[in-house]
């Protein structure tokens, strides 16, 4: 039987999204000086491209292991009984097998197989450790496990003595989840007071800027849509958002806050994913939450003020 291979797949992904969205982006850069709009819609499309497609990758990856993991311990704890009632290593593994342990049921299936077709035991364990080169932890028990077999040790013993310390340890870390989700919420409440202040402070603006008759406190001050012709682009999206003329003095302002909302929520998303998970990639499911709740809160909150 074939192994189950997971690194061609994600190069394929890693280099279509890093290439494609940075071809993307170099094209968005030149297309933008003949004709911004295209150029910077292409280049919105390709930021797009360079993050998300490899970001959920590694995210469903690293959820599918860590699944894997939880059911790890109760593999180990089957295979060394099976081993303590006498059958053989091929025996035990087909046993164990039978077993539903999810996703890891894929990799244990190979593993028996190839016992099963004479493969020496240390061969086989190799390359089921390469096949979760992803899970520090699984990949730890299996040289542990390794080293117990080439010593002459007690196998069935040391896959007990694992199975419960790797039990331990996914305890430990399932307190420690929980502490840092508290943290994980203090990030969404900075994100979304973020956004609160985002609006006050377009509410400030509009009058000083002489939308509200408080133009001799500033002077006149200078249309950036209108003078700016870079800034073309930007300004579009006032209509895309249901905010002002593109060519009034407001626009600029309203335009720029909806970028930074987009892109304090992309990057309060990867912290939180860092803090909850240990991994910058945990924030792909966060960023899916706080950037569109967040623009929707600008865009409803700004019709309903009439802005």
């Amino acid at each position: 039987m074939e192994e189950i291979k997971y690194w061609p797949l994600e190069k394929k992904i890693k280099y279509f999204s890093f290439g494609g969205g940075g071809a993307g982006l170099f094209l968005s850069v030149i297309i933008y000086i003949f004709a911004p709009a295209v150029g910077a819609g292409l280049f919105l499309a390709s930021l797009v491209g360079l993050l998300l497609p490899y970001g959920l990758y590694t995210y469903f990856q690293d959820k599918k292991f860590e699944e894997m993991e939880k059911k790890w311990p109760s593999f180990l704890r089957n295979l060394s009984e099976a081993l303590k009632s006498g059958m053989s290593l091929p025996q035990a593994f087909q046993n164990a097998a039978q077993t539903d342990y999810g996703k890891l049921n894929e990799v244990i299936e190979v593993s028996a197989k190839q016992l099963s077709w004479d493969i020496p035991f240390p061969e086989v364990m190799d390359r089921l450790e390469k096949r979760m080169s992803r899970s520090r932890l699984i990949g730890n028990s299996i040289s542990i496990i390794m080293q117990s077999y080439e010593s002459g040790g007690d196998i069935a013993r040391t896959m007990d003595s694992v199975s419960m310390n790797l039990t331990s340890i996914k305890e430990a870390e399932k307190e420690k989840d929980a502490t840092l989700m508290q943290q994980v919420y203090i990030m969404y409440a900075i994100y979304y007071l973020f956004v609160g202040i985002v609006i006050a402070l377009y509410r400030i603006l509009e009058p000083l800027l002489d939308m509200g008759g408080g133009g001799e406190f500033l002077g006149e001050s200078t249309n950036f849509c209108l003078e700016i012709g870079l800034l073309g682009p930007l300004c579009s999206l006032c209509p895309v958002i249901g905010g002002t003329d593109p060519t009034s003095q407001m626009c600029y302002y309203q335009a720029l806050f909806f970028i930074m909302l987009i892109v304090q929520g992309l990057f309060t998303a990867l912290v939180a994913g860092e803090i909850g998970t240990g991994k910058v990639t945990g924030g792909v499911k966060h960023a899916l939450v706080m950037v569109p709740s967040g623009v929707i809160i600008y865009v409803v909150l700004m019709a309903v003020m009439g802005v």
